[in-house]
């Protein structure tokens, strides 16, 4: 919007929050102001296929969504009949997380890992929303947004399930859902694509933030992540 490089509406939402804040507090009390944000990520299954998968066009079969305040990473994962490992699996969930610990708590510090097991997709892609909603944090993170937005709505619809109702925050009076792509700037850096969801929570791409704030810098070879990590330590 007027070639900004993040969407406009999220800057009139935080100055719309500061106002109210404002407005509406007793000046007597303070506010923290500090801004809540969880991480999110899908994973689809891909065995059958031997392509890029359409949007909705195979299940979804693991989402990861990290909260930042609580430091907890919340893993929902699908059962599958024909994979005999997921047995194995769930009876060694507890061995999962130790490792998990032993991996990551001294980069990153300790994380509470939460694993959720389902046996009908449509329930795991609801519960997501349903988390989302239940904490309201300020925004989500989802590098390539295009993709996981895009797919989990897909895939709603695929399974006979409102994209609007299970997505959007019972709050709202009016809902709407709906995806913004920029079919005008196709460098990372300048696109202005937007995810508008009826919820307490903003929806980001973090690779098009991290390209717009990069960009004066340095050109940008890859946005995959590896490339991008290997990058930054180099």
């Amino acid at each position: 919007d007027w070639s900004s490089d993040v969407c406009s509406s999220i800057s009139l939402y935080r100055i719309y929050w500061d106002l109210l804040v404002e407005k509406t507090r007793p000046k007597d009390l303070k506010i923290n102001k500090k801004i809540t944000k969880q991480y999110m990520d899908i994973e689809t299954d891909i065995i059958d296929i031997d392509h890029f998968p359409l949007p909705g066009e195979v299940p979804v079969f693991m989402n990861s969504l990290f909260d930042e305040e609580t430091m907890t990473m919340y893993t929902f994962l699908l059962r599958n009949p024909e994979n005999p490992l997921i047995e194995k699996f769930e009876k060694e969930i507890d061995r999962v997380q130790k490792r998990l610990h032993d991996l990551f708590d001294e980069s990153y510090g300790v994380i509470k890992y939460e694993i959720y097991m389902y046996d009908r997709e449509v329930d795991l892609i609801t519960d997501i929303f349903k988390l989302i909603n239940k904490f309201k944090r300020d925004y989500i993170m989802i590098w390539n947004m295009d993709f996981d937005a895009n797919y989990l709505v897909a895939r709603l619809e695929k399974l006979g399930r409102d994209p609007v109702k299970t997505i959007c925050h019972k709050d709202f009076k009016n809902k709407e859902v709906y995806y913004y792509k920029d079919r005008h700037n196709f460098d990372v850096p300048n696109r202005g694509d937007y995810f508008f969801t009826s919820t307490y929570t903003k929806f980001i791409d973090q690779m098009i933030l991290y390209g717009a704030l990069r960009k004066v810098q340095s050109t940008q070879r890859s946005f995959k992540l590896n490339a991008i990590a290997k990058d930054r330590k180099s």
